[in-house]
């Protein structure tokens, strides 16, 4: 299976909730891009790579496997400095109470894409509970 059609068949069972087989799929596109990257045999970049960490690692907080999520966002991060990288990871520290670990990830993500508003409320939001808890 090639890469693109490897996305698209994850996607489609995440949109169906079934999100094992997702995960598994996404695995295996990375696994493929990770190759590809070895033999140089294709347009699969850290880029890409770093993209597919996203998905799977959204797939992941959709399944509520938040550390692992955290941990896709941070290999996503080594490969690839993304705005929406630092606001994915930087919201599951916020749902988990990790406020200073969501301010520091929304701060990042503001620094790269000053207009992100949802990182900005979630920054926020993160700095008030931050102080109440």
């Amino acid at each position: 299976m090639e890469t693109e059609s490897c996305i698209e068949a994850a996607t489609e069972f995440r949109k169906k909730r079934e999100f094992v087989t997702a995960i598994n799929l996404f695995t295996q596109c990375i696994t493929q891009c990770i190759r590809q990257n070895e033999n140089s045999s294709s347009p699969c970049n850290n880029e890409m790579l770093a993209s597919l960490y996203n998905e799977r690692g959204f797939t992941k907080y959709l399944y509520v496997d938040f550390n692992g999520a955290i941990e896709d966002y941070t290999k996503a991060l080594d490969l690839y400095q993304s705005a929406t990288y630092y606001y994915n990871r930087g919201l599951i520290h916020y749902r988990l109470g990790r406020f200073h670990e969501a301010v520091q990830d929304t701060t990042e993500a503001l620094r790269i894409q000053p207009d992100f508003t949802d990182a900005l409320k979630c920054q926020q939001q993160s700095i008030i509970d931050g102080k109440l808890g």
